[in-house]
């Protein structure tokens, strides 16, 4: 195999809808794209990159999540980049690391990631402010996506918003300060959350579970309950959850990722994702799953 021919995107069945639209416009322009299949726990299987890789030829970019914006599932990113460059040592390998910022440890130079992107807010940073993370800038594959007055080392011309700018540095400087401890205490009330529903309504399933995780979502089947009925009473007692990744749950479908998952239709209408952040604390917790386990009981 060899770089001459047409590019290739290899993505998988999973990824936020920031990574799928811009996938599927490439391919209605022509590119080829293949969407992979995961596991019933929701992973990327190394073995399928390397065989999808050693079928195409031409260019090839991998753009694969680090965590799973809807079950927290961690995907083997340096297994899965080593798999795709013993085919192609020239893979050109992109990540969105949002669900994962700040709340793993994450080792883009190991894994050897050329580029990663995530949000601001998901570290209580300012929204609207994001990171796009180069690991060689002089790369020449890279092409600004807007021209004008140079800025962002020209890659990226326009005003810099200097305020946010700050805030997501200060903001990663806090979660770095506090790394191990903000890790442990999501972690605490993710797995008491689960527990306590687990004792409260015997039956739940958490989807992804068999697979490693982020410390601080999960994603439940409540089976035979609407899930979209039960997210709007759980907000109307300011229990914050959805169907899907939280800036797409407002869509009545079923999740893609569930169903990538091999969920049925019903059980990923079933699915609630819950997360939770620093700033909550075990009472909300214990609050929470009671509430929760009685609305379940009534619907």
């Amino acid at each position: 195999m060899n770089d001459h021919g047409p590019a290739t995107l290899i993505t998988s069945k999973v990824e936020h809808p920031s990574v799928l639209r811009p996938a599927e416009a490439f391919e209605r322009r022509g590119g080829r794209v293949i969407f992979l299949d995961v596991s019933r726990e929701g992973l990327i299987k190394p073995h399928d990159v390397e065989r999808v890789a050693r079928s195409v030829s031409g260019p090839i970019t991998l753009s694969v999540q680090w965590a799973n914006s809807e079950t927290g599932v961690l995907q083997p990113i340096p297994e899965l980049v080593a798999a795709a460059r013993s085919v192609r040592n020239a893979v050109f390998v992109h990540s969105d690391i949002a669900q994962a910022v700040g709340r793993v440890r994450i080792d883009l130079d190991g894994a050897a990631v050329d580029v990663a992107t995530f949000s601001g807010h998901k570290l209580h940073g300012p929204p609207g402010t994001g990171a796009l993370i180069f690991r060689d800038p002089e790369d020449p594959r890279f092409r600004p996506l807007l021209l004008g007055g140079g800025q962002e080392r020209g890659f990226r011309a326009g005003t810099q918003n200097l305020p946010g700018a700050v805030g997501l540095g200060v903001a990663a400087r806090l979660r770095a300060d506090t790394f191990a401890a903000s890790v442990a205490h999501m972690r605490g009330l993710r797995d008491e959350f689960e527990g306590l529903l687990s004792t409260y309504i015997p039956g739940i399933r958490v989807n992804g579970s068999g697979a490693p995780r982020v410390p601080n979502t999960t994603n439940v089947l409540f089976a035979g309950v609407e899930a979209m009925a039960l997210v709007a009473r759980l907000d109307g007692e300011g229990i914050a959850c959805s169907l899907g990744s939280a800036c797409s749950s407002g869509k009545p479908e079923p999740s893609h990722v569930l169903t990538a998952m091999g969920l049925s239709e019903k059980e990923a209408f079933s699915s609630v994702r819950f997360s939770f952040s620093v700033m909550n604390t075990k009472e909300e917790v214990r609050r929470a799953a009671r509430v929760i386990a009685n609305k379940v009981r009534t619907m």
